[in-house]
């Protein structure tokens, strides 16, 4: 698929969020849900600023002065690298600069007086979350690797809830450096705040929308 067929896709996802979750709480709630974000591109350059390393992602690691070191791996479900002289080093869930700071410190502290690390991602792993549950396409969905995606936009590309959705129980599975956190999301109180905080859907995200109990 194409970069425009892709941003197109998106695009009319996040419209049918915003229709279906107004009709959903409301007409008194329409102003609310034109508020809600949209996608943030991210260009190659902020990557090495904001985008966190995920499992499968392909790094290379380079150590100024010392090719020895120099590595080229991918990062494993449990966010580590296996390194020269380090062995494993956890780096999942660190911006590029952060990990490259974290294997500084470890080379510094037993091997080098002073070593120049970088850290670059040459491979991105495949994108995909899934939701289940009360959404009008419950099932597994890709989403481009350069963009942010927030919970609305993510329940719109699944058409948004069905009927008997419960926008206060929305509930998300995600494994961090191989533990698994549940995260609860009130949908409703994000709508009704439109400037409060975001969440952000990561790769592998399980996505829960609970039943309305009547």
């Amino acid at each position: 698929m194409s970069d425009c067929k892709m941003k197109i896709g998106l695009a009319s996802a996040i419209l049918v969020a915003s229709l279906g979750l107004s009709n959903l709480i409301g007409a008194e709630k329409e102003d609310n849900t034109k508020s809600v974000e949209s996608t943030q591109v991210i260009s190659i350059e902020d990557t090495n600023r904001i985008y966190k390393i995920s499992p499968n992602d392909i790094v290379e690691v380079k150590v100024y002065l010392e090719p020895d070191l120099d590595a080229k791996g991918a990062v494993d479900e449990y966010g580590m690298i296996n390194l020269p002289l380090l062995g494993s080093v956890q780096i999942g869930g660190k911006t590029p600069a952060e990990a490259a700071s974290h294997i500084k410190k470890l080379y510094e502290a037993d091997y080098l007086v002073q070593a120049n690390v970088n850290v670059a991602i040459v491979e991105f792993a495949k994108r995909q979350f899934t939701i289940i549950g009360q959404v009008q396409k419950p099932g597994v969905f890709d989403y481009p690797t350069f963009r942010t995606l927030t919970i609305l936009e993510a329940i719109g590309l699944a058409g948004s809830f069905t009927r008997l959705g419960d926008l206060s129980n929305v509930s998300i599975q995600r494994r961090e450096n191989g533990t698994l956190k549940i995260y609860k999301v009130d949908i409703k109180k994000m709508l009704n705040n439109p400037k409060g905080q975001t969440f952000y859907i990561y790769p592998n995200d399980v996505i829960t929308i609970g039943e309305t109990l009547f």
